[in-house]
């Protein structure tokens, strides 16, 4: 029984490691990511989803959650999420963004989204340390290539 007990708590004890080892990707909000950049500027990646895209879920759950990818991406660039649908108004470095009603997506995801007048979903934007789009792809992204991004985004060092 004192052995059973044991393994128990010693298999419970590497559930705990593991779950504190790998936290996701620190998703950070438009107040918390100006802050950040503001305090030590470096690029800044961009994930546009909307609650229907098949293909935006896929990629939160296997690139976004592939413990090499949140390494990378935590240590590399901000990271942060906009649901391209969402009717909030959003300030983004001191401009305010809101839905635009007539194009049915939130104008800051029609601003870093839209490539040849329309808009695509998944969109995954990098911009450098001066603010610029400097990538695009509007497609999934799938773990390799996404370590592969990164690890450019490092080599330049914005």
């Amino acid at each position: 029984m004192k052995k059973f007990f044991l393994g128990a708590v010693f298999i419970a004890m590497l559930n705990l490691a593991s779950a504190q080892k790998n936290t996701g990707v620190n998703w950070l909000s438009a107040e918390e990511l100006e802050q950040s950049y503001y305090r030590e500027p470096k690029a800044i990646l961009i994930f546009l989803t909307t609650s229907w895209c098949k293909i935006c879920k896929m990629q939160k759950n296997t690139t976004f959650a592939n413990d090499s990818v949140i390494r990378w991406m935590n240590k590399t660039v901000y990271a942060f999420k906009l649901d391209a649908e969402s009717k909030d108004s959003l300030s983004f470095f001191n401009r305010i963004y809101t839905f635009n009603t007539a194009e049915k997506f939130h104008d800051l995801a029609l601003y870093f989204g839209k490539n040849n007048k329309q808009i695509v979903f998944p969109s995954t934007v990098l911009l450098d340390n001066k603010l610029q789009i400097w990538f695009r792809k509007t497609a999934l992204i799938n773990s390799t290539e996404m370590i592969e991004i990164l690890k450019v985004v490092e080599t330049v060092k914005n």
